[in-house]
């Protein structure tokens, strides 16, 4: 239940941004990220997880891909 309402508040930012760039450092977004790990994870390890990842995204933190945490990577990023 509370993994559906976090879930349903990143959509929610999702939808209230869409449209604009991203300044997002990462693939995949930090709130994809954060739906992707809530759902994978549960809501504790979920919202952990996002939480680090946001730390992360600072002006000199990192950038590139960066999955979930056990969470199968889609086919577009697989090398070739």
């Amino acid at each position: 239940m509370i993994a559906r309402a976090l879930d349903r508040l990143v959509w929610l930012y999702q939808k209230a941004t869409e449209g604009r760039v991203s300044p997002c450092r990462y693939v995949p977004s930090c709130s994809t990220y954060a739906r992707e790990a809530v759902a994978h994870h549960g809501a504790g390890r979920g919202s952990w997880l996002t939480l680090r990842r946001i730390v992360r995204c600072a002006p000199w933190g990192g950038h590139g891909y960066d999955p979930v945490p056990g969470v199968p990577e889609p086919a577009s990023h697989h090398p070739r």
